[in-house]
């Protein structure tokens, strides 16, 4: 399948961060031309008026919490986790698969390309990710459990190095797990030369209380445990010291930023600035719907901008194309794979996104205010076209893979069965 993409202004996303007006030729599931194309395609976008840029890329999420979205609104964290709903963990197979595909579809149609997830149901996400055509780096939520452990490493054996599903080793946060979990977490990951994702330093009460118990930081006891490095993933991060920020920069551990969940939350505002400023490689995430109330990575750039540009009292800091950095190529680079991913380059894989820059709410559109109008005016909603893979999985606004009526169907039915007449 040859695509040829013309007549759009080409967010590349590269070292140099070029902006070009040019087109693009896709061959297979690869990037392979960049200037001016004469081949004739087997398919023909038309990008006039429209920002071609890379796919975007959501570092905490959690699909099958769908299900929940609205469920635990206006709540405080600690509530929530010490009541947790058993709506999710009760679902059967069949319901967490849809419920994961609706999940899919919204990101999907809101522009990412490419998540991070991690579930009590990986195998039905995992198959909901195949379903979709996006690509999902997936992990079984751990317990301390030695049924868990097994069932992870049977799950990572499964899908190591097929497509776009890779698997990942899934922690919780530290306070809830053993010390030994740790390092039987990096001999898993390194086994499978994957990453490792858990939340860390939360909230200011999760810090605080592990201090109290272990006279360190979160982040300074897992260094103490020889756990952090750069296969780390570490989601939230809001209250950390400069000195943890400082480790972790030291220790090349990637965060994955959560600005509306944890502005949802009130769970603290992560000192972003200041994790950059030190070379932390930063990343953003949507995390559950169940938390944030939605996966649009678009509004999560913008908010991600607005909050440190409050804390700060610096309307310049965390300016659009630092955002735009994070939800791209930071992304990438935060889950191993900035070969592939992330940036509009020959060779790379043709994760592709085109946003419509013609809509009332995000003209005038011109060449300068590009990158300001992606992160403070555009939502999920301008999206027009998602490629993956060298796949349209959306032209128009239209899915061409699922039948979002169908799945929309299949998804109330569960949503009636679980939660009764509302």
């Amino acid at each position: 399948m040859c695509i040829a993409i013309k007549n759009g202004w080409v967010l590349t996303q590269n070292e140099d961060r070029e902006l070009k007006r040019c087109d693009i030729y896709l061959e297979d599931d690869r990037i392979t031309e960049i200037g001016t194309v004469v081949i004739e395609p087997d398919e023909f976008i038309n990008a006039r008026g429209m920002v071609v840029m890379p796919g975007l890329i959501n570092t905490n999420n959690r699909v099958t919490d769908t299900i929940l979205r609205g469920y635990s609104d206006d709540r405080p964290l600690e509530n929530q986790l010490a009541n947790p709903p058993s709506v999710d963990v009760s679902l059967t197979s069949e319901q967490a698969r849809v419920t994961a595909l609706i999940g899919c579809i919204e990101m999907l149609k809101s522009g990412t390309t490419t998540f991070v997830d991690y579930s009590d149901f990986p195998e039905e996400a995992s198959k909901a990710v195949m379903t979709s055509g996006l690509r999902g780096i997936m992990g079984l939520l751990a317990t301390n459990d030695e049924r868990t452990w097994s069932e992870r490493s049977e799950f990572m054996g499964e899908h190591r190095g097929k497509g776009r599903v890779s698997p990942m080793v899934s922690l919780m946060g530290i306070q809830l797990l053993p010390e030994s979990d740790f390092s039987r977490a990096q001999k898993l990951a390194a086994e499978y030369d994957t990453i490792i994702h858990l939340h860390l330093a939360e909230t200011r009460k999760e810090v605080e209380d592990f201090k109290n118990e272990h006279s360190l930081s979160p982040v300074a006891w897992l260094d103490r445990i020889d756990f952090l490095s750069d296969n780390v993933l570490a989601a939230h991060c809001s209250w950390v010291s400069e000195d943890d920020i400082m480790l972790l920069a030291e220790r090349g551990v990637a965060v994955s930023h959560c600005p509306v969940a944890n502005m949802k939350l009130a769970t603290g505002a992560a000192p972003i600035t200041e994790m950059l400023r030190h070379g932390v490689g930063v990343s953003l995430g949507t995390e559950s719907c169940a938390v944030s109330g939605g996966a649009d990575m678009f509004l999560t750039m913008k908010f991600a901008s607005l909050l440190q540009k409050w804390t700060t009292g610096n309307p310049t800091a965390l300016d659009a194309q630092t955002v735009l950095d994070l939800a791209t190529i930071q992304g990438a680079k935060a889950i191993g794979m900035a070969d592939d991913l992330g940036s509009i380059e020959e060779g790379k894989k043709a994760d592709i996104i085109l946003v419509d820059m013609q809509d009332p709410g995000t003209v005038p559109f011109h060449k300068d205010a590009i990158t300001s109008q992606l992160v403070s005016s555009c939502s999920g909603a301008n999206v027009n076209t998602v490629i993956v893979d060298g796949q349209v999985l959306m032209r128009d606004r239209e899915l061409r893979r699922i039948d979002q009526r169908k799945v929309l169907k299949q998804f109330n039915s569960i949503v009636q069965a679980i939660y009764g007449n509302n």
